[in-house]
């Protein structure tokens, strides 16, 4: 039960964090909060971007210290000055953003500053043991001896839910926990969440996705601009309900009116390969249009994105733009040929924690920026506060690191630094992921307004409702290949899965 609610007998709380206050750059990021949180309970924690919600479990975790407050578990102070502080007392996070050791294999990092020992020595066998107990269990399909650098995001996921569960914890934080996960694994995490429940694991679940907050958690914390606007039921509100408590006011319709796209074809791609992965891929792009990408995990949706940019090497395929076949062994030819990627994991592909929006801005396009080999500092500034004010990008600084933002505004400086090369087509994977259902919003009308001034989207999401929202056209992959490409009825939800599925048959032609 969360503070302030008298709907049960008074308890002892589990957890409870009291008049908490931080600032960064000279922002209040989040303003004298409390709650608390039950063992058993899962409390969801819901806000825009920049609301102070991952804020609020870094501090928790001992990632960030408060400027003010206190926090207490079972009705006394507790310090937590840094993270190891944080485990010693049984509190386990999920950050929104992978945190793994590459140079360490799947057990190791599991295991990392807890690892067993039989004496002075490291009980790698009992580790391998107890990790693929923990992986069997969320069904993660990964050997506890593995690379981390082989596993796809989703497994990466589960590498790290492996990790905090071998923790044993009684408090567990998740910040955006499923924004890579397909249903099936969303399910499995949940089966997870309700066994912890049982035992009396007290869980603060934070995400954008309000259907997962209403399906799973107990009560609902709302953040303001740092403020606790309130503790509720879950069971009293509705998506649209927390959505309004979010922003304040009534949400306006989601999805914009889809644009009807050009004739011309801006890309053609034909018998697109990459070795044991994408087998045959052809499709095309047309001026002005929105074309989804949309499988299930492994589909080899990323991939085909990866592939046009020169990530990935093509085994055999050709790409033609605005009637010129062009080569494409590396993102910089990428983008010379009129490409730009807004790549899935922003961490790692996307931007430079450590950079502000102005250096992150012109990672791709410099050379413009450049005469006589001197940087234009002011330009540079200038095409930074444009695209700040056209993005509703939140910024104490324009040199501010990205470390400090939001995990939507990171995602709106990736975008932006995605549009600075100026490219004719714009591929977007997962450019809603760890975003607000207000600001997912405004990234869909800013979509749609850059169609109607001549960009050409690819759309890749595990979203289904903003695939059917937003494309004129979907690619239903499945094992690397296309099974269909659907438009105008069939851009429904039955046909799309029917596909994805490998049912080979429509919804229709089931009837």
């Amino acid at each position: 039960m969360t503070e302030g609610s008298a709907i049960d007998a008074p308890k002892m709380p589990l957890l409870a964090v009291k008049s908490v206050t931080k600032e960064f750059w000279g922002v209040r990021v989040l303003d004298s909060v409390s709650l608390s949180l039950n063992a058993g309970e899962v409390l969801g924690v819901i806000g825009e971007n920049g609301a102070g919600k991952s804020t609020l479990l870094k501090i928790i975790a001992g990632l960030y210290k408060p400027d003010a407050g206190s926090i207490e578990m079972d009705g006394r102070a507790v310090s937590i000055t840094d993270p190891s502080a944080a485990e010693i007392l049984k509190i386990a996070i999920i950050q929104q953003e992978t945190n793994l050791i590459k140079d360490l294999n799947v057990f190791e990092n599991i295991f990392l500053g807890r690892e067993l020992k039989r004496g002075v020595v490291l009980d790698k066998r009992a580790m391998r043991e107890r990790a693929a107990e923990l992986l069997e269990r969320l069904k993660a399909g990964v050997l506890p001896t593995g690379d981390i650098d082989d596993l796809n995001p989703v497994q990466k996921r589960m590498v790290e839910f492996a990790r905090a569960l071998s923790a044993a914890p009684r408090v567990m934080m998740m910040d955006e926990p499923t924004a890579v996960l397909a249903p099936l694994e969303i399910n499995r995490l949940f089966d997870v969440i309700k066994d912890m429940k049982s035992k009396g694991v007290g869980i603060v679940y934070v995400s954008h996705n309000l259907r997962e907050i209403k399906e799973i958690c107990d009560f609902v914390a709302v953040l303001r601009d740092g403020v606790l606007a309130g503790v509720h039921r879950a069971c009293d509100l509705d998506v649209r309900g927390m959505a309004t408590l979010m922003a304040g006011h009534e949400p306006s319709q989601t999805f914009p009116r889809k644009a009807k796209p050009g004739e011309k074809t801006i890309m053609d791609v034909k018998g697109l390969s990459v070795g044991g992965i994408l087998d045959d891929v052809s499709f095309n792009l047309r001026k002005g249009e929105i074309l989804g990408f949309f499988g299930l995990t492994g589909a080899g949706r990323t991939e085909v994105a990866e592939a046009l940019m020169g990530l990935r090497r093509r085994s055999s395929g050709a790409i033609a733009i605005k009637d010129k076949t062009v080569d494409i062994g590396n993102p910089n030819q990428a983008i010379e040929s009129g490409l730009s990627y807004l790549a899935e994991d922003r961490r790692e592909k996307g931007v430079i924690l450590d950079f502000g929006i102005v250096h992150n801005l012109t990672l791709s396009s410099l050379d413009d920026y450049c005469s006589y080999s001197f940087i234009d500092q002011d330009e540079e500034y200038l095409k930074a506060e444009s695209y700040v004010d056209e993005l509703g990008i939140r910024a104490a600084s324009l040199y501010a690191k990205l470390a400090f933002f939001s995990g939507g505004n990171q995602q709106k400086v990736s975008l932006a630094k995605s549009l600075d090369t100026a490219p004719d087509v714009l591929i977007l994977d997962e450019p809603t992921r760890g975003i607000d259902v207000n600001t997912r919003r405004d990234m869909y009308r800013f979509i749609k307004k850059l169609t109607t001034q001549g960009f050409s989207c690819i759309f890749i999401s595990s979203q289904m409702e903003e695939i059917i929202g937003m494309c004129n056209r979907v690619v239903v992959m499945r094992g690397g290949r296309v099974q269909a490409i659907l438009e105008n009825d069939g851009v429904n939800e039955e046909d799309i899965m029917f596909h994805a599925a490998g049912s080979g048959i429509t919804a229709s032609e089931s009837a």
